[in-house]
């Protein structure tokens, strides 16, 4: 059994999708338009394949829309809520004052 876990940055970013996802999205794995971010943002859970930006390529310190990918929406079919989060819970995951933990093992990634 591996020990491995997100790092806070990684929860962070995260806790971002989870925030969109279950607000804005009604649980929608497949919205196109997950999250704009820039790609330094991104950079933390990029190696998870979780998401992918929507263009044909990714453009530097630019705000770009990403979408999840099937591992991502593996991943975070996980954490779809039956009910809209509330206003304060995604107040408080926008201004990073609550970051949720989020569970490495549910990631389908080989071992190294």
């Amino acid at each position: 059994m591996s020990n491995k876990r997100f790092n806070n940055k990684q929860n962070t970013i995260l806790s971002e999708i989870y925030r969109r996802l279950n607000f804005f999205h009604n649980g929608n794995l497949n919205e196109k338009l997950m999250m704009l971010a820039y790609p330094s943002e991104v950079k933390p859970i990029i190696e998870f394949g979780l998401v992918e930006t929507t263009s044909t390529h990714c453009t530097s310190r630019v705000i770009n829309w990403y979408r999840l990918t099937d591992n991502g929406k593996k991943f975070f079919s996980n954490y779809i809520e039956k009910e809209k989060l509330s206003d304060d819970v995604n107040h408080s995951i926008y201004t990073k004052e609550y970051v949720k933990q989020f569970d490495y093992s549910l990631l389908n990634q080989p071992e190294e």
